[in-house]
């Protein structure tokens, strides 16, 4: 810590002291010096002690953590939960504000960019006793059944080789608001969720769809093409809507 500088004699001056230090209990002390000459000789000294808080301590709800599913396809209703503490000594209420999930999918065909934003009408709400930890649900938050939802992408496929068009993995922003105890600000939770077809419950509706159109027609094999055709799919997909048409036709025998 620097001196203070001096004041004149039968005066009088007031000064701040600071300092850095961690949080918990400190000692200071304060001597005070008279110049006489060339001497500096100690005419007062003062000490005692404070205690420093941590710089980010929170004192309200605390967000501890929040589960969201990485992964939804289309057709897939999700939840999230949000896990809260009340540090308070105080009961409080907390509750949702907004929930929108977020996107922007490419057409590489078209070459274009569209901005998806979903809004949940979502107004949950939980109360916390002091010093206890509560789950605030967030839900249900639907996917829409949808494909434009899904980039849509010339890419290579390994198993025969070439490319083709087809709808993509596509990573969305899920942003939840939380409205938080007065005096603290609401707080805003981000989350990625990536979309997807391929096994997505709108997949399984489609081929099971088409599956019992065409199984009077023809047998597993042709109708594995046919909804693979229908639905643009190459090869992976296809041994994707066998697995499926097989099911169904196991289904449909054993209910005759």
């Amino acid at each position: 810590m620097n001196p203070v500088p001096p004041a004149p004699a039968s005066s009088a001056k007031s000064f701040t002291l600071q300092w850095t230090a961690e949080a918990g209990e400190h000692s200071y002390g304060v001597k005070f010096f008279e110049v006489v000459g060339e001497q500096e000789l100690q005419v007062d000294s003062e000490s005692g002690s404070i205690s420093i808080s941590e710089k980010n301590e929170i004192k309200g709800v605390e967000i501890l953590n929040v589960d969201c599913p990485p992964r939804a396809g289309l057709g897939e209703t999700i939840e999230c939960k949000i896990y809260l503490k009340n540090t308070l000594n105080e009961r409080v209420g907390i509750n949702t504000k907004e929930v929108i999930l977020t996107g922007h999918p490419y057409n590489e065909y078209l070459h274009e960019t569209r901005t998806v934003s979903i809004e949940y009408p979502i107004q949950n709400s939980i109360n916390i006793d002091p010093n206890h930890t509560e789950v605030l649900l967030v839900a249900p938050i639907e996917i829409p059944e949808d494909k434009k939802l899904l980039d849509y992408r010339y890419i290579h496929d390994p198993a025969i080789g070439s490319y083709s068009f087809d709808w993509t993995d596509t990573v969305y922003t899920l942003t939840i608001q939380i409205d938080m105890p007065y005096p603290q600000e609401d707080a805003t939770i981000t989350k990625t969720i990536t979309l997807y077809y391929f096994g997505s419950p709108l997949m399984k509706k489609e081929s099971e769809k088409i599956g019992k159109e065409l199984l009077i027609g023809g047998g597993v094999g042709l109708t594995t093409a046919l909804i693979a055709a229908s639905l643009g799919l190459g090869p992976v997909g296809a041994a994707i809507v066998g697995v499926i048409v097989t099911f169904i036709v196991v289904d449909l025998s054993i209910r005759g």
